[in-house]
């Protein structure tokens, strides 16, 4: 027969339960209240687990960093040299560049630290870290070769060597605001597919980059500069995730355009032109039908010329100097047909006078203009060619 239990234990049992449940409501309504009372929520929990806290909030709301943290290891060290061994074509219209280079990648291995006896060609490098470089601006038509080796300085320590020879296209988002007197940048962007705290991308110091001049093919349209600066950057590789950083270097040699075929076939031309619409002032000023006559015609024939030019040139959303050279002499142009319109209403004793020194106004203005623009493109490409 199951023992009865006394007045006194059942009153200790009811008590407990009923002060379990007043606890049970208490943090039910600091839970439903946002975590005010306790002073932390789940959220607040679960970031700060992938902070690397496991200390809960104090009650002031201060983070307390765990004391067995573990610390991030540091991003390891990756040599970049590059060789412009061949520039090809480079194709404005479509913003690419032909190239076959060669490109050097060399970092510390320490697990090859003193194995003499072991040959490079033997290595299973697949068991081996690598940082899994690319390169972003290469065309799907670029050709490679990648090999790699190790060698061991003196004191037994690793360095492997990953080379690759690439031949194919390459993207290169031209500036044209100077064209046609720019230059540009031919740039090879090397890119890993690890993130920027595990790798980092640095020029190499001891093997520079070079441009081989000697076998630029373009030469005839381009003026290849014999020297090669890098820079280091960060990409997001959109194709797996966007919201992590991966190490960049980009290395670039400058190439200037030859500006001598525009000079004469686009702003002589255009010079001729224009100075071709002032002869119509040897029109007597009463004959504003054969002013204006002529003065359409030249228009029309600077309008077509520009629409040719356009040919050459991709479709870009700014003006460069050649669009704003022909816009600046089209509006002189459109001035002088103005200008024909309205002297017949100038009164007679006045008349030839102020044609005279409209023509002359308007000639220095045009003069003063092809002034500003030499000093000004002369300037432009200077700073391009030391930058």
């Amino acid at each position: 027969m199951p023992r009865k239990r006394s007045t006194s234990e059942v009153d200790k049992l009811t008590g407990a339960i009923i002060s379990l449940e007043e606890t049970l409501k208490t943090h039910s309504s600091s839970f439903a209240s946002g975590g005010r009372k306790l002073g932390f929520s789940l959220q607040d929990k679960y970031l700060n687990l992938l902070s690397g806290f496991t200390t809960p909030p104090d009650p002031d709301g201060r983070l307390t960093e765990s004391p067995t943290r573990r610390r991030q290891p540091e991003a390891r060290p990756v040599y970049i040299m590059i060789v412009f061994v061949k520039i090809g074509e480079i194709d404005t219209v479509n913003e690419k560049y032909s190239a076959e280079l060669f490109f050097q990648a060399k970092w510390r291995e320490p697990e090859l630290d003193g194995k003499t006896s072991v040959d490079a060609a033997a290595v299973d490098w697949e068991q081996y870290w690598n940082p899994g470089l690319f390169l972003e601006n290469a065309r799907n038509n670029v050709c490679k070769r990648t090999w790699q080796t190790f060698s061991l300085d003196v004191s037994g320590n690793a360095t492997v060597y990953e080379r690759h020879i690439a031949n194919g296209w390459f993207q290169e988002n031209f500036e044209l605001q100077d064209f046609p007197f720019d230059t540009q940048d031919l740039t090879i962007t090397v890119v890993s597919a690890k993130l920027t705290t595990e790798v980092s991308l640095e020029p190499d110091q001891t093997e520079l980059c070079a441009v081989n001049v000697q076998s630029f093919v373009d030469a005839q349209e381009w003026n290849l500069h014999n020297y090669a600066h890098a820079w280091k950057k960060s990409t997001k590789n959109i194709h797996h995730n966007g919201r992590f950083s991966h190490p960049a270097l980009s290395v670039a040699c400058k190439a200037t355009r030859r500006a001598g075929f525009f000079v004469w076939n686009i702003f002589f031309i255009m010079l001729v032109i224009v100075s071709m619409t002032f002869t119509t002032f040897a029109v007597d000023v009463l004959l504003t039908q054969n002013r204006l006559q002529l003065s359409f015609i030249l228009m029309l024939t600077t309008i077509t010329f520009k629409s040719i030019v356009n040919q050459n040139l991709p479709r870009i959303s700014y003006l460069t100097s050649l669009d704003t050279y022909i816009l600046v002499s089209m509006c002189l142009m459109c001035l002088i047909c103005v200008w024909h319109a309205i002297v017949p209403r100038v009164p007679e004793t006045m008349r030839g006078e102020a044609d005279k020194w409209a023509a002359i106004s308007l000639a220095v203005l045009y003069g003063g203009y092809q002034v500003v623009f030499a000093i000004k493109t002369v300037f432009a490409v200077s700073s391009a060619i030391i930058l």
